[in-house]
């Protein structure tokens, strides 16, 4: 774990694969200033170490990419704040704020779920839902699983499937149709994250 301006260099004596992940330096600013007190975060280089949770980030970011990113970006959004925080926590040096229990109000969760249910045809971002309600990422996406107990991209994917479970039963739009017409960008990818949550296909769903 190399953070910016560390100079490092590494060499190979054999062919191998690898994965690298990075994020830009202003991202990770944004997302430590909301974290913490300090202004100033040291990260602490790291060689040589095995982290489970960050392969677990990287497959994860890996199998969004070869899937064409069926959730949309905010998935991937997700995990980029999601690493961020746990580098934070274990490779820095920084001191954390008093625990915070506060919730979104509900008026404040009416007005996302209505932005979020007029626009599932759109690739929503994380950023976007944040700015609704005038807060941070990483403060939005914290008040909103307290609130609901779920992570933003999994909230928007719920959205997502039942009102293709409203199409399928209520309209004679293609499955096809329906996949694009709720903010998926492939008939598979739809097709695949369906049954995943409902445990038939759209086809299976449809007929019964």
């Amino acid at each position: 774990m190399i953070p910016a301006g560390v100079q490092y260099s590494s060499h190979w004596y054999g062919a191998g694969d690898f994965s690298l992940l990075g994020f830009s330096p202003k991202f990770f600013e944004q997302i430590a200033q909301e974290t913490v007190r300090l202004k100033r975060v040291e990260l602490i280089p790291q060689v040589g170490i095995r982290d489970r949770l960050i392969e677990q980030i990287g497959l994860a970011l890996k199998a969004d990419i070869e899937a064409q990113y069926p959730a949309g970006r905010i998935f991937g959004e997700s995990l980029a704040t999601g690493l961020v925080i746990h580098l934070l926590k274990q490779y820095a040096v920084w001191q954390p704020r008093d625990r915070d229990d506060s919730q979104l109000s509900k008026p404040q969760l009416q007005k996302v779920s209505d932005y979020i249910l007029d626009r599932l045809d759109q690739d929503l971002s994380l950023s976007e839902l944040a700015n609704v309600l005038n807060l941070s990422q990483y403060h939005f996406s914290r008040l909103f699983k307290q609130s609901t107990g779920m992570a933003p991209h999994q909230y928007l994917t719920r959205c997502r499937i039942d009102r293709a479970k409203q199409l399928l039963l209520n309209t004679q739009m293609s499955i096809s149709e329906i996949a694009f017409a709720v903010g998926f960008n492939n008939h598979s990818s739809f097709t695949r994250l369906f049954r995943q949550l409902v445990g038939v296909t759209p086809k299976e769903f449809r007929a019964s």
